[in-house]
């Protein structure tokens, strides 16, 4: 597998590890910072899209599916359902 597969997933892989986090703590922030905190999760959240987008256009289906199952095995330390 390329280079570019590689970097590809590590996008996919970055994408959620940062997306998801960045929302739950903008709305953690919110009493303290206010509207500042929503902005600046919503951005990074945005970005992380963006990432994702990369990181698919790189990878391709392969490095998707790659990307589902490291994570799932991580989580749940098991093999994915099967469809």
């Amino acid at each position: 597998m390329s280079r570019k597969f590689w970097w590809g997933v590590g996008l996919i892989i970055f994408s959620q590890a940062v997306g998801w986090p960045a929302l739950a703590l903008g709305g953690a922030l919110y009493p303290v910072y206010g509207t500042l905190a929503l902005k600046i999760a919503g951005w990074v959240y945005g970005l992380t899209w963006v990432t994702l987008g990369l990181g698919t256009l790189m990878a391709g289906r392969d490095g998707v599916t790659y990307a589902k199952e490291w994570v799932w095995k991580r989580l749940n330390r098991g093999k994915p359902p099967t469809r």
